[in-house]
């Protein structure tokens, strides 16, 4: 089952990537693998210029 799942996404990245030109996918890929290695505090982290609020979470007690 697992494989057949892998082989679906597979083909579905494949056949998302032939609408890119190839020079482009190359560079795509390349941000991707180079997100990918980035942890996840450094992509979520807030920016210095992100002028959102901070989100509250909500708890049970709070409703």
């Amino acid at each position: 089952m697992r494989r057949s799942v892998r082989a679906e996404i597979q083909a579905n990245e494949e056949h998302l990537l032939t609408r890119l030109p190839e020079a482009d996918r190359h560079g795509f890929l390349r941000a991707l693998q180079a997100l990918y290695q980035l942890p996840r505090e450094r992509i979520t982290e807030k920016s210095p210029l992100d002028r959102r609020p901070a989100q509250r979470s909500t708890t049970a007690h709070e409703r």
